[in-house]
C-alpha cells in the first residue's frame, strides 16, 4: 500500500449531517471536531457521494429534525464545496472500488461504504471520520477509523 497523506481526512456524510443540524445531539461535538481539524492544518476531504447522500438525508424527516428546506440543504452544500476538497468518481476510482470488493468481502448498501474507502485509497487519504465504525471495520486493513467525540 502506498504511504498515505497524514494531513487529509474523510469526512462520512454522517458527521457533515450532525455539524449541519444543530437540534442534532452530536452537533456540538461535530463542530468542534471540524474546527480542530482546521486548526492543526488537516486538509478535510468528500466525495460527490457523500454531496448526494447529505442531500439524501436531509431532505427527508430524520429522528433528530424535520425535513430541511432544500434552500438550506443546497447552501450548505455550496459551502461545503467551497470549504473542502471534492473527489470526483473517475473511471480511476471505480477501478479501485471493483479491486476492493474483490479483495474484500461486500455487497448491497455496503457498496456505498467501499465506494468512499476506494476514494480514499485512490488519492492516498488515511483516515475516515465517521460514526458507523461497524460500516467501515471491515475496511480497517487500508485505512484508519476516527469519531469525532471518540479521538482527533
Amino acid at each position: 500500500m502506498a504511504t498515505m497523506d497524514a494531513d487529509l481526512l474523510f469526512l462520512d456524510t454522517n458527521v457533515l449531517v450532525y455539524a449541519s443540524v444543530a437540534s442534532s445531539l452530536r452537533h456540538a461535538e461535530c463542530l468542534a471536531f471540524l474546527q480542530r481539524q482546521e486548526d492543526a492544518g488537516v486538509g478535510m476531504v468528500i466525495n460527490r457521494q457523500v454531496l448526494r447522500e447529505f442531500v439524501a438525508v436531509l431532505s427527508r424527516p430524520q429522528v433528530f429534525t424535520p425535513r430541511v428546506p432544500m434552500g438550506e440543504i443546497v447552501s450548505l452544500v455550496t459551502a461545503f464545496r467551497q470549504a473542502w476538497t471534492v473527489f470526483d468518481e473517475t473511471e480511476e476510482t471505480s477501478d479501485r472500488l471493483l479491486r476492493l470488493v474483490s479483495e474484500i468481502p461486500c455487497g448491497g448498501k455496503q457498496i456505498h461504504d467501499a465506494n468512499i474507502v476506494a476514494t480514499m485509497l485512490f488519492h492516498d487519504v488515511p483516515t475516515l471520520a465517521t460514526y458507523n465504525l461497524a460500516d467501515f471495520r471491515r475496511f480497517e486493513p487500508y485505512i484508519h477509523l476516527t469519531t469525532p467525540g471518540v479521538s482527533s
